[in-house]
């Protein structure tokens, strides 16, 4: 059986732990690294994906899933009676650090999404047909500020954070302030291309 975590984020470790975004009714005790079978079902249990999905569309940024296929020994494969919608999400834990990952990045090329209801009644982005195909890796979160000199992850939040509570309006300033950047840069690197070769030419005539 395969078992695989997604993230909107790089992982550099995985450890069991609590998550701290989770179901309402969903254990609150027990460490544990999420995972399963399927890429569908790890996103169907993520909280926020079609809400992070739909965000990154409108940045005008591919939208990048980082998957990692795990090994361990210790899995709870059935967790029906600590997470609410296990039944439909395939939901399963690992309770240790793994002994192997290995890291896929995909692009989400297409997607369906569909209001609904989770087990409390509250609105939720249902995803319910996804397309992907696998790309180098990167980094969502140096993706979205590629026009800030800093490190973006100094500030300390995730990606998955942002896209998941910011508004839209941001969304479109940002995509607008990224094309800014990209089509100065790619001027800035014609211009370069173009002297360098002018240089070179010049050496050429002595």
């Amino acid at each position: 059986m395969k078992y695989i975590h997604c993230s909107f984020d790089v992982v550099n470790e995985f450890v069991p732990r609590v998550p701290t975004t989770r179901c309402k009714i969903e254990d609150k005790t027990t460490p544990r690294i999420c995972v399963a079978p399927d890429i569908r079902h790890c996103l169907a249990a993520m909280p926020s994906a079609g809400r992070i999905i739909e965000w990154t569309r409108a940045t005008g940024m591919p939208v990048i899933l980082h998957a990692y296929y795990l090994t361990a020994d210790k899995v709870l494969t059935d967790t029906r009676d600590k997470v609410a919608d296990a039944e439909f999400t395939h939901e399963m834990w690992i309770l240790e650090k793994p002994t192997s990952v290995r890291r896929v990045d995909y692009e989400i090329t297409s997607y369906s999404i569909q209001d609904g209801r989770d087990m409390l009644g509250d609105p939720i982005k249902q995803i319910v047909n996804v397309e992907i195909r696998r790309v180098p890796f990167t980094d969502n979160l140096k993706e979205l500020f590629c026009f800030s000199p800093n490190n973006p992850h100094e500030l300390k939040i995730t990606y998955g954070v942002i896209a998941a509570n910011m508004d839209f309006d941001t969304a479109k300033r940002i995509k607008t302030e990224r094309e800014q950047y990209k089509k100065h840069n790619t001027f800035d690197r014609l211009q370069r291309r173009i002297e360098a070769y002018r240089c070179e030419r010049v050496k050429e005539r002595g």
